[in-house]
């Protein structure tokens, strides 16, 4: 008897596939906009583009503080964006899956 394999692709393809989907959501005005917002306080405020930095030592303002808990908080509403396609892709990709192996007729 065969294996068969649900998902036949490389974690290249997965990415470029996840990828896709991020671009895909900058259609949508409101993950467009908190896309924007993110983009908006770290140019006004580039000390805290440099967050990621683990070499630096950074001292941040209470402004910064602020505007840091803000970027994360739209971070997590623009991960909830990205999750929620991604889901749906899972879905789409199952569907096709389950279509084709025989499980969904037609």
């Amino acid at each position: 008897m065969e294996d068969i394999k649900i998902f036949d692709m490389g974690s290249e393809e997965l990415y470029e596939l996840i990828n896709n989907v991020k671009l895909n959501l900058m259609k949508n005005p409101v993950y467009k906009k908190l896309k924007n917002e993110v983009s908006e306080i770290v140019q006004k405020y580039p000390n805290l583009d440099k967050i990621y930095d683990t070499t630096a030592n950074l001292e941040l303002t209470k402004e910064e503080c602020k505007m840091l808990q803000k970027i994360m908080d739209l971070d997590l509403q623009i991960s909830d964006y990205e999750e929620h396609e991604i889901i749906f892709l899972g879905g789409k990709i199952a569907y096709i899956y389950f279509k084709k192996i025989g499980l969904i007729k037609d």
